[in-house]
């Protein structure tokens, strides 16, 4: 949309913001947390439960579901958004990046980490 006009999306101070398949995806500086709004900004909704990790920090939606990264101690933690229940962890090891590629979650472990099944 180009109509040389600015308008105010969201109220609140934004730390981050993707726009994936037509929808505002956001991290809201107050309180870290996850948040998705139409484009237009209507229709916020809390997507995280956990605070999304300001180093190397992640978040994207992949085949509907949205995954994020958490700090923690020895690297992040990649976990999986579920509206009505808590947030699942989804990979125990720590990752220092997570990327998307072809519909798949690729990370990339902390030292130290081994994993012996497929991140995503």
């Amino acid at each position: 949309m180009n109509t040389n006009e600015t308008i105010n999306i969201t109220e609140s101070s934004v730390r981050d913001f993707k726009i994936i398949n037509h929808k505002l995806y956001y991290i809201e500086e107050s309180d870290g947390l996850l948040y998705s709004a139409e484009s237009d900004g209507t229709g916020k909704q809390r997507i995280s439960d956990q605070v999304v990790a300001e180093e190397q920090g992640w978040y994207d939606e992949i085949g509907g579901n949205v995954f994020y990264t958490t700090e923690s101690e020895g690297g992040n933690r990649l976990f999986l958004a579920l509206p009505e229940k808590e947030d699942e962890q989804i990979l125990p090891e720590a990752v220092l990046k997570v990327a998307r590629m072809n519909e798949k979650i690729v990370c990339q472990l902390a030292p130290g980490e081994d994993i012996d099944e497929s991140c995503g």
